[in-house]
């Protein structure tokens, strides 16, 4: 078992890490859209769903908060498959070229989606039993 301490490093860790390969892959679409200065690419396109993959690897080590139990497993499964598989296509459908390296990046973001989808519906069992179990004790 981990620590609260390993997870909550290992929360942030990925958290950044996703959002910064994210963000900056966003920033250099968005340069290459509106000037010359970066050549178009549909590498920017892959790295933002390679970053938002590994924001949701992340997200798997986050505590489980009052909400989530408040909310329930369904509402956790839910929120996390919309957002782990459906944003992400949206960023799919605008790449126009499947070159090796853009699809070696997305091979790689199916697979840490594949993972993430597995991880929370574990999550989403362990605040079904942290749930279960409140309503032993109060009885």
């Amino acid at each position: 078992m981990m620590t609260e301490k390993t997870k909550k490093i290992l929360f942030w860790t990925l958290l950044v890490l996703g959002f910064a390969l994210s963000l900056g892959a966003l920033i250099c679409e968005i340069i290459s859209d509106c000037s010359d200065v970066l050549p178009e690419s549909d590498m920017y396109r892959a790295i933002i769903v390679l970053g938002w993959s590994i924001v949701w690897s992340g997200a798997y080590f986050e505590t489980i908060s009052t909400k989530q139990l408040e909310n329930g497993p369904g509402c956790f499964i839910a929120f996390c498959l919309i957002f782990m598989v459906f944003l992400p296509l949206t960023w799919l459908s605008q790449i126009e070229h499947f070159t090796a390296p853009v699809v070696t990046v997305l091979a790689i973001s199916a697979v840490l989606t594949i993972v993430n989808v597995v991880l929370a519906y574990k999550k989403s069992r362990q605040i079904k039993a942290i749930i279960e179990e409140n309503e032993k004790n109060q009885v």
